[in-house]
């Protein structure tokens, strides 16, 4: 009888807890309204510096089967729970869709919905002409590491040559990166284009279809920051008239730094433009360009 009142005591403080099941140190697991809890094998609970573990609200908590070194949960905000299957390098959640891990396994310290840092710098001078980096994934245009004589930075550049019409963004993501605060600067040079001149910077993308993005145009001569929510880009909501400074077929540097809410916009060294925006917590960061515009980058960087 005594045995038996045990068991029961046992099975019953199990049920109740929330929590991951094999969870280290670290973070809080568990969903923090009504959530199921934690991850549900080997990684560490919670998110990966010092957030509170799982979805913020009422979304199932956890990735489904984190791995090594992965944080379940998604960063701020969105429904928790992997997206397709492991803990991967994945973006973090949009506003109200399914957060936690996308596509993938386990990275290292870069996990689905974890907020992660960056601090790497790609000048294409050692990548193979004709592809692209290792971990860059092209999602829309002809993106290709070529020689440049003209270089920014000899001897190559990473140039967009295909020309996009309606509202199709040709894009290229870095998929190894998973940052909430970042600053990113690149060299940028607008060389063609009849409707439109463009360089572009991508931050807090989820996926291919839910990003933010600031671009120069130099036909309009202006500067723009764009949310694009399931493939629909919005109204501008921060833009910037630089009509004697945004040219074409020079090098401009090109930054956007992001912290928190806050957005900030340097053109050539020189501040531009402030803006808050909400949409997004962390994701993919990349580059863009619209319409018919033939665009080359180089010394791109990304810096917490």
């Amino acid at each position: 009888m005594k045995k038996t009142l045990v068991a029961l005591m046992v099975v019953s403080m199990g049920a109740c807890g929330g929590g991951s099941e094999s969870s280290g140190p670290g973070g809080t697991g568990g969903g923090s309204a009504g959530g199921t809890g934690g991850t549900t094998t080997g990684g560490t609970g919670g998110a990966s510096t010092g957030g509170t573990g799982g979805t913020s609200t009422g979304g199932t908590g956890g990735a489904g089967t984190s791995g090594a070194g992965g944080a379940g949960g998604a960063a701020a905000g969105g429904a928790g729970g992997a997206r397709d299957g492991g803990a991967g390098a994945g973006g973090s959640a949009v506003s109200g869709d399914a957060g936690g891990t996308r596509d993938g396994g386990a990275g290292a310290g870069d996990a689905g919905g974890a907020v992660a840092t960056c601090n790497q710098k790609w000048n294409f001078d050692t990548n193979a002409t004709g592809g692209l980096p290792a971990g860059w994934r092209s999602v829309l245009g002809a993106w290709k590491v070529e020689a440049d004589a003209m270089a920014a930075s000899a001897p190559n550049v990473l140039r967009q040559s295909m020309v996009v019409p309606g509202t199709q963004f040709p894009m290229v993501l870095v998929d190894g990166v998973n940052a909430g605060d970042v600053t990113v600067r690149v060299k940028c040079r607008a060389e063609k284009g009849m409707g439109d001149q463009a360089c572009g910077i991508v931050v807090r993308a989820q996926d291919d279809k839910n990003y933010v993005v600031v671009r120069s145009n130099a036909i309009e001569g202006n500067i723009r920051i764009y949310n694009v929510v399931n493939g629909v880009r919005g109204a501008m909501f921060a833009t910037k008239d630089m009509l004697t400074t945004v040219t074409a077929n020079a090098w401009h540097t090109f930054e956007l730094a992001v912290k928190g809410a806050a957005y900030t916009v340097k053109w050539d060294g020189v501040e531009v433009l402030t803006t808050m925006n909400t949409m997004f917590t962390s994701g993919k960061i990349g580059l863009w360009t619209k319409g018919d515009s033939i665009s080359a980058y180089d010394d791109f960087e990304c810096a917490p």
